[in-house]
């Protein structure tokens, strides 16, 4: 299975895949935020076969959302409406924590 992460920018978008076995992503991609984006992001969910979209949150360090996550919120309905991928369209609020936490444990040997 293969997961597309999306790092929604007020100018940029960043997308980035995973490897077939969920342990590691790489970037892939970077799009303009332009009207084009919706159709970019749905092209590549198609072309990679991902079957889990997850979105990056955009919060400030007290865990309010910054402005730019209306724009996220109104893009992952969007998407929604694009792409029927169920319950596997989400937010990610651990973001790189979670892959360094992993990254850590995968070092200890856990």
């Amino acid at each position: 299975m293969t997961i597309l992460g999306i790092d929604y920018g007020e100018k940029r978008v960043g997308i980035a895949l995973s490897d077939t076995s969920e342990t590691l992503a790489f970037p892939k991609e970077t799009f303009e935020s332009r009207k084009t984006l919706l159709d970019d992001v749905v092209s590549l969910v198609q072309k990679e076969n991902a079957r889990i979209v997850v979105l990056g949150l955009s919060q400030d360090l007290k865990g309010n959302d910054n402005p730019v996550m209306e724009h996220i919120r109104s893009f992952k309905k969007e998407l929604e409406t694009c792409v029927n991928l169920g319950k596997s369209l989400n937010f990610s609020e651990s973001g790189s924590l979670h892959v360094k936490m992993r990254h850590s444990n995968y070092l200890k040997g856990l």
